[in-house]
């Protein structure tokens, strides 16, 4: 081979190595873009979102299956919504569709404070159960043993009920009914359930 022919073939490879180079940092700029787009739209922390280890490429992918699955989400708490109404003492329901910011951000946090877990597009439902929040809202304080046997004779759980009470308040009666209690720092008072869609209990 010529001097001449060498040379141009080197000159042909470092161009076509410099095209290579140039193209990987478009894309990482690119990928930086997207990713400053999403902690913003999402109100992440970036140290946060860099913690959880999730690739925004994933998180894309959940977010644009969650967004197209929200509106069908409703019609899945009319059996429960049926039921519910069956109970004397329950004033009044309503229904809640799980923000899909809050759903993104539950994913980083759950990611951070377990760094086995590595949630994906198809599994991520594995880890989010309360896509799907129904409050139940009764007057008196006596009211709620009754719809809590209900609840718990009528569907399988994935966990054991919890109860955020305010300071001061007995714990022994919610645990004697098998409720795991927790003060709520707004002195908020609830009891959730983690209910499963199926199968309901026989």
């Amino acid at each position: 081979m010529s001097k001449k022919k060498a040379s141009e073939k080197k000159v042909t490879k470092k161009k076509a190595v410099n095209k290579k180079t140039a193209k990987k940092k478009k894309a990482k700029r690119s990928l930086e873009k997207i990713e400053t787009e999403f902690i913003k739209r999402y109100s992440l922390s970036k140290g946060g979102y860099l913690n959880s280890k999730i690739s925004i490429e994933e998180l894309g992918k959940i977010e644009a299956v969650y967004n197209a699955e929200r509106d069908t989400l409703k019609a899945a708490t009319a059996p429960f919504l049926e039921t519910l109404r069956e109970i004397e003492e329950v004033h009044s329901l309503r229904i809640r569709i799980k923000k899909t910011d809050h759903l993104i951000k539950k994913i980083i946090r759950k990611q951070i404070k377990d760094k086995t877990l590595e949630i994906t597009l198809d599994n991520y439902e594995e880890h989010i159960k309360d896509k799907i929040g129904i409050r139940v809202l009764h007057l008196y304080k006596t009211d709620w043993l009754c719809i809590h046997k209900f609840i718990m004779n009528t569907w399988d759980l994935w966990e054991s009920p919890f109860a955020y009470i305010r300071e001061g308040d007995p714990t022994e009666f919610y645990k004697q009914n098998g409720c795991k209690t927790k003060i709520h720092k707004d002195n908020y008072r609830s009891v959730h359930y983690l209910a499963k869609t199926k199968p309901m209990t026989s």
